[in-house]
C-alpha cells in the first residue's frame, strides 16, 4: 500500500508541474503587451526556466522511452519583443502538453512499471530544481532592473 501511495503521489506532483508550466505559460502570453521592462523581466527569469524544464521533459521522455524534440525552442537570442513571450508562451504550452501525455503513458502501466517509471522520473526532478534555482540567483537584471520606459 505505502508503494502505491507513493507511486500516485509522485504522479500527483507531476501533474502539478504540468499545471504551473500551463501557468507560466499563461503569464508569459498575458505579459507580452506589457511595458519593454516587465517583458525584460519575465524574459529574464523564464528563458531559463524554460530551458530547464526542456531538458527536464525531454530526458523523462526518454525515461519512458519516446524521442520528444524541443530543440526549436531555444529563446536565448531573441530580444525583448512581444513575440519573445508568446513564443515562450507556446514553449510552456508544449513542454506541459508532453509531459501531460507522458503521465497518460504512466498511469496505463500496471502497479509495478508504474512505480518504477515514477521513481526514476522523480529522480530526476530534483537535480532540475537545485539547477533553477542556482539559475535565478545569478540573474543579472535581478540585481539591476531596468527602469519603465512606457
Amino acid at each position: 500500500m505505502g508503494q502505491c501511495g507513493t507511486s500516485e503521489q509522485g504522479i500527483q506532483m507531476l501533474q502539478r508541474i504540468v499545471a504551473m508550466l500551463f501557468a507560466l505559460s499563461g503569464l508569459a502570453g498575458r505579459a507580452a503587451p506589457r511595458s519593454r521592462a516587465v517583458r525584460l523581466s519575465l524574459l529574464l527569469i523564464l528563458t531559463p526556466a524554460a530551458a530547464i524544464a526542456r531538458r527536464m521533459v525531454v530526458r523523462m521522455a526518454r525515461d519512458l522511452g519516446f524521442h520528444a524534440d524541443f530543440s526549436d525552442f531555444d529563446h536565448r537570442h531573441e530580444g525583448d519583443g512581444a513575440n519573445a513571450l508568446i513564443r515562450l508562451a507556446y514553449c510552456f504550452a508544449e513542454l506541459a502538453t508532453t509531459l501531460s501525455e507522458l503521465l497518460a503513458t504512466v498511469e496505463c502501466y500496471a502497479p509495478p512499471v508504474r512505480r518504477q517509471a515514477v521513481d526514476r522520473i522523480l529522480q530526476r526532478i530534483e537535480p532540475h530544481f537545485l539547477q533553477t534555482l542556482r539559475s535565478a540567483a545569478h540573474l543579472p537584471g535581478l540585481a539591476a532592473p531596468f527602469p519603465d520606459t512606457s
